[in-house]
């Protein structure tokens, strides 16, 4: 993308913004409308958005709001910290809402507002861009930039460590974990999250650790 980005206008990247945009309702039209939209293939969810759809839109906006974003400071806290609370509230609700303790539910449809382009985790990833914007330090403390380093290595291992550690707590009955569910779940993620990074930071210490978890 970067040729195309080093060339195109703020509104060249506002129509490929707002055509992503679009293509975050095409999991919940395939969900509460039809499964087939627009003579859909299988290895291809976005048919003819296919070159403005998934992840490739996250980074466009991201650009955008680097560049082409003149917003004040105070504006972008506000409207930052207000697009990701409503987003993020909304995938707590989706949860809440499908989910029914004690009856099994398939996790595709538990997790139906969980999907990374959906139209509620884009406005909470818009809202956490524009508040990273307001930090207002040019470099970043040496143990977040050594941490940043190692979570493409800490994304690939975390379900070995989320799975037994959430089997702790949980302990076969998922409705009365060890301890509350609201103090249940940030401690799981706590803990996968502290495992993760120990164990990427030893295999990064090993010759040729790049290849294996990215630093």
């Amino acid at each position: 993308m970067s040729p195309w980005l080093q060339q195109a206008s703020a509104r060249d990247e506002r129509i490929f913004i707002g055509l992503f945009a679009f293509t975050t309702l095409t999991p919940w039209l395939h969900r509460f409308v039809t499964p087939e939209l627009w003579g859909e293939c299988f290895w291809n969810g976005f048919t003819a958005f296919w070159y403005v759809s998934g992840y490739l839109g996250y980074l466009v906006l991201a650009h955008y709001i680097r560049v082409h974003l003149n917003w004040s400071r105070q504006r972008r806290l506000r409207v930052g910290a207000l697009c990701f609370v409503v987003g993020a509230l909304f995938t707590a609700w989706s949860f809440w809402w499908k989910g029914a303790p004690g009856s099994p539910i398939e996790t595709p449809l538990l997790e139906w507002a969980w999907e990374f382009c959906t139209p509620n985790v884009l406005l909470a990833t818009f809202g956490l861009f524009l508040l990273f914007t307001c930090i207002e330090r040019r470099e970043a403390p040496a143990w977040i930039t050594q941490l940043s380093k190692m979570t493409f290595g800490m994304y690939l291992m975390h379900m070995f460590f989320l799975t037994p550690i959430a089997t702790l707590f949980i302990q076969g009955n998922p409705a009365a974990p060890q301890l509350p569910v609201g103090l249940c779940i940030p401690v799981i993620a706590v803990l996968t999250y502290l495992c993760c990074a120990l164990t990427t930071k030893l295999l990064s210490l090993l010759p040729g650790s790049k290849w294996i978890v990215g630093c």
